[in-house]
């Protein structure tokens, strides 16, 4: 294998990778690859397709794959774990240029948004179906509620939201977020999913903002 395949990124598969086994920092042109991966499984969804299928539509070896990851079921989780890293670094980013309470949780929201309105429904048909990228997606969603929780107590500290129960606000924010992602609301009520963010964000302000504040 050549040095500028880079390193393994993943070791064995044992379901989604956790913290505590992150894999190791893609080179240039590794990240070039899962981002192709990724737009390719957005548009096609992962199940029917074989690392052979992959490599042929990605004009590269199955040895760079294996690169990667040693199976196709791990390449999969890889590429949508380097998907979900681009999305937090992005959200931080956003939340970070924010200059109060309610201006974090609203680029919170806003991140989510932007970047789940990239899922496609063929994606989150086959990530729904599939036992370890469904718990894959069930963390990150998790991930999020703890974010956005700590972004309300941090409001409340501040003085700048009502005395709410954190985890309970974080748990509406980040399961609505992810009912919304995974196109329920809009088969359910028929909203649009821009429409359904905004309505969201319109109920959040209510809830946590001060009629002095707003």
């Amino acid at each position: 294998m050549a040095a500028e395949d880079g390193p393994m990124l993943v070791t064995a598969f044992r379901g989604p990778p956790t913290n505590d086994r992150a894999p190791r920092t893609p080179t240039p042109r590794q990240r070039e690859l899962l981002q192709s991966i990724a737009e390719l499984f957005n548009t096609e969804g992962f199940r029917h397709l074989t690392l052979d299928d992959l490599a042929s539509r990605l004009h590269c070896s199955k040895s760079i794959l294996y690169r990667l990851a040693p199976s196709k079921d791990e390449l999969v989780v890889t590429a949508l774990q380097w998907r979900s890293d681009v999305a937090r670094e992005q959200l931080e980013r956003d939340i970070a240029r924010a200059s109060t309470a309610w201006g974090r949780v609203e680029a919170f929201v806003r991140s989510a948004q932007h970047y789940n309105g990239r899922y496609s429904t063929r994606l989150m048909a086959d990530v729904m179906a599939v036992e370890h990228t469904r718990v894959l997606w069930d963390r990150g969603a998790l991930d999020y509620i703890r974010r956005v929780e700590a972004l309300i107590s941090e409001g409340i500290g501040a003085g700048e939201f009502r005395e709410v129960s954190p985890l309970m606000a974080g748990l509406v924010i980040g399961f609505m977020i992810d009912i919304i992602r995974r196109g329920l609301a809009t088969e359910v009520s028929a909203i649009a999913s821009d429409d359904a963010y905004d309505s969201l964000l319109q109920f959040v302000h209510g809830a946590l903002v001060p009629p002095n504040k707003a």
